[in-house]
């Protein structure tokens, strides 16, 4: 997690935009997600 977090971050400032998304598949049919916003 942390490290989808660092590249969606990363992408966000080289491409100069201002929301990112990341989900992940999980065991059992979680799935979680995180929605990042610039400010």
């Amino acid at each position: 997690g942390a490290v989808l977090i660092g590249t969606v971050l990363d992408e966000l400032e080289r491409r100069d935009l201002k929301r990112g998304l990341i989900t992940m598949c999980a065991a059992g049919g979680m799935a979680p997600a995180m929605i990042i916003e610039r400010v």
